[in-house]
């Protein structure tokens, strides 16, 4: 499985997920990943 996001203008972050995600998984990854992905798109309040 796959975990990411995406909007019109670009991508975010990508991670493989084995087996099946549990709500902890989910968790850690937004924890790892949302932040990250958001500068990239250029996404806030700027």
């Amino acid at each position: 499985m796959l975990w990411g996001c995406f909007i019109g203008r670009g991508t975010g972050a990508l991670q493989k997920i084995d087996g099946i995600m549990r709500k902890e998984d989910y968790v850690e990854i937004l924890k790892q990943h949302l932040k990250t992905s958001a500068r990239k798109l250029k996404l806030g309040r700027n």
